[in-house]
Parts: C-alpha cells; sequence; structure tokens
C-alpha cells in the first residue's frame, strides 16, 4: 500500500493540470476532457483524463460551481476514496430544459479534500 502525505496528479494526453484558483481556495478546479453536451434533464458522465493519488488518511468531494449551478447544472455523487486509483469523472446533471455544451478545458467541477475519521464505536 502507499502512504504519500502530498496530493499527486497524473495528467493523460487531454487532460489539464488541476490548480487552486488562489492561495486560499478551498479545492482544486477539475476541467474536462473532452466537448460533451447534456441534454435537458439528463446526466451525463464527463472525463477529466485525470488521476489522483490522495494523501493518506483523507477522501475527496466534488462539488458545483455556483457558476455552474447558477446555469441548472449538478455534479452528482462524487466522493473519491483514498485508496482511488481510477480516473476522474464528474456525473453533471442539466435541471433545465435547454442543452447545455462542455468545451474541452472548461472547468467542470471543485476537487475539495477532507480527512477521514475513525472514532471508536
Amino acid at each position: 500500500m502507499r502512504f504519500n502525505e502530498h496530493i499527486e496528479f497524473t495528467i493523460g494526453p487531454q487532460g489539464t493540470e488541476p490548480y487552486k484558483g488562489s492561495n486560499h481556495a478551498a479545492g482544486y478546479d477539475i476541467h474536462a476532457a473532452e466537448d460533451a453536451r447534456i441534454n435537458p434533464h439528463l446526466t451525463i458522465v464527463v472525463t477529466t483524463d485525470l488521476k489522483v493519488l490522495l494523501p493518506y488518511g483523507s477522501f475527496a468531494k466534488l462539488e458545483t460551481w455556483s457558476s455552474m449551478a447558477i446555469k441548472g447544472l449538478q455534479v452528482q455523487g462524487g466522493i473519491i476514496d483514498w485508496d482511488y486509483c481510477g480516473e476522474l469523472k464528474v456525473m453533471i446533471h442539466n435541471l433545465t430544459d435547454y442543452p447545455y455544451y462542455i468545451n474541452a478545458g472548461d472547468r467542470i467541477t471543485q476537487m475539495i479534500l477532507h480527512q477521514v475519521g475513525h472514532p471508536s464505536i
């Protein structure tokens, strides 16, 4: 098993390196690796061409950007466990009556790190 102390990203050829918008940002900006169309009232999975190695004892949560929420889009699910090794994919639901278009390179979610607590039961 791996026990890393820092977050590490593996970026594929279509991926964009995640970054924090400022030193005080809550999470990392995650970008779409491909163009996508989200039809009204449907959910699609958007690829990122990105893998993440989380610090030991943490998990990450994918959250909806407020700028996307105001347009009627919502990130679904989004818990990334510490031991997940696959590509990050983002489920986005369109709550509107109109299609929404995502371009490769668009910010589609924010990934926020959390510490896992293991209280005694």
